[in-house]
């Protein structure tokens, strides 16, 4: 079933996904019966990246003795404009799943520490990965936000991945050091300042006007900070934000 023209051929290719499922679960008797396709960026920001998300709904049998099985798997695409065909932001997902997470998968010792959703495939275009709707987690609406509970769940896994990057830093920086120099920064980049630079200055002017309504002196002396901050923001965070270490 296709339910989209932005669902390409490659989703649709049942020898692709059978060959996913084989290599990831080790399993050369697995085979595919049914595959069906939907969009999967209902509640998502309009961005290029959600428009190029698919969710597999895969029914086959798997094992010697041919045991049914159903699941749903999530396959991302490059974006498709020519324009964006070597998209850093693509390309660091790509090598998140298939060298950072593994890396520091193996240092951590503790998956618990790294709740990221299996890797099954990577390619310079395509990433398949375990659709967590499966375990029961929903998609966030980006256009809404989270609220404080989840906020709080969302910075405690971040704090857990930095710690085991930090514990990296401070055992083996060599490692580290290898890793980070996989991932290009997409944001705070010379080029990337007429786009981001509007953005921050909007963000700025919003969080000065809202501030400006507290009489607290403390919150009037953070206003004055931010105010400084007018027509050099990006350039500030651009600074604050490249490694400076030896």
């Amino acid at each position: 079933m296709i339910s989209s023209p932005l669902i390409t051929a490659l989703e649709q290719d049942e020898q692709f996904l059978a060959t996913v499922l084989r290599n990831s679960e080790c399993d050369p008797h697995l085979r595919l019966d049914q595959l069906e396709l939907e969009e999967a960026s209902a509640g998502l920001a309009p961005h290029v990246y959600h428009s190029s998300v698919t969710r597999a709904h895969i029914r086959g049998r798997k094992g010697k003795t041919l045991k049914q099985f159903y699941k749903t798997l999530l396959i991302k695409r490059r974006p498709e404009q020519l324009t964006r065909q070597s998209d850093p932001a693509f390309c660091n997902e790509v090598t998140v799943y298939s060298s950072v997470l593994p890396a520091l998968l193996q240092w951590a010792q503790d998956p618990s520490l790294l709740p990221f959703p299996a890797c099954l495939h990577t390619s310079a275009s395509v990433v398949v990965l375990q659709d967590l709707s499966s375990l029961g987690f929903l998609t966030g609406n980006q256009k809404k936000g989270l609220d404080l509970d989840h906020s709080i769940l969302a910075f405690q896994a971040l704090g857990r991945f930095h710690a085991v990057s930090l514990s990296l830093k401070y055992e083996d920086r060599r490692a580290l050091d290898h890793i980070r120099s996989q991932i290009q920064e997409v944001v705070f980049v010379h080029d990337a300042a007429p786009v981001f630079g509007v953005s921050l200055e909007n963000a700025l002017q919003l969080a000065v006007s809202c501030l400006k309504h507290f009489p607290e002196q403390i919150i009037c002396d953070a206003v004055q900070i931010l105010q400084s901050l007018q027509g050099r923001t990006f350039r500030t965070l651009m600074s604050l934000l490249t490694p400076k270490e030896p």
